[in-house]
């Protein structure tokens, strides 16, 4: 079994904090009820890979033979589709966010949605966050905004893009 890493609360915190809360991000379900009530209903979400997905028509690599070279046989799979993130409480402007790529997106989704669970499971944070609940949540929110975005590819492109003007 895997031991997972206690990280301080901020830092230069010696307390360890652990935030637990249940968030998702699947085709056609946004939140865990919703991902549930899929599930009890017996939806299929899945559907027809489309040029958005991938970028091309889907049936310049379609073969309906497995193992073709260079060719794919499936044409369904779920897609996460119609998702807008809403800025709220992000501390970026909503172009910022809007061009941010999709997985960045949804990863800010699904970790505010997270933390915002922790505190609703816990009520008064007693034992989940530390004491000042939600502005630590507020916190960890803002350094999930600033990795998501120093990594995102979007920067990365635009960084490059700067360098070369400067070139």
């Amino acid at each position: 079994m895997t031991e997972i890493p206690v990280l301080p609360a901020c830092p230069g915190a010696g307390d360890p904090v652990a935030l637990v809360g249940l968030a998702c991000l699947f085709p056609d379900a946004s939140t865990p009820d919703a991902f549930w009530r899929n599930l009890l209903d017996g939806r299929d979400s899945t559907s027809l890979l489309t040029a958005a997905e991938l970028g091309v028509d889907p049936s310049l690599i379609y073969d309906p033979r497995q193992g073709v070279l260079d060719k794919s046989y499936w044409m369904r799979g779920g897609f996460v589709r119609d998702f807008r993130l809403d800025p709220e409480g992000f501390r970026l402007s909503a172009d910022a966010i809007e061009q941010l790529d999709e997985v960045t997106q949804w990863t800010l989704h699904v970790v505010r949605g997270a933390l915002r669970d922790a505190v609703l499971r816990t009520g008064t944070h007693d034992g989940a966050v530390p004491a000042n609940g939600a502005g630590e949540i507020d916190s960890a929110l803002r350094r999930c905004v600033a990795w998501c975005w120093a990594t995102s590819p979007f920067r990365r492109a635009r960084r490059k893009e700067r360098t070369a003007r400067c070139t």
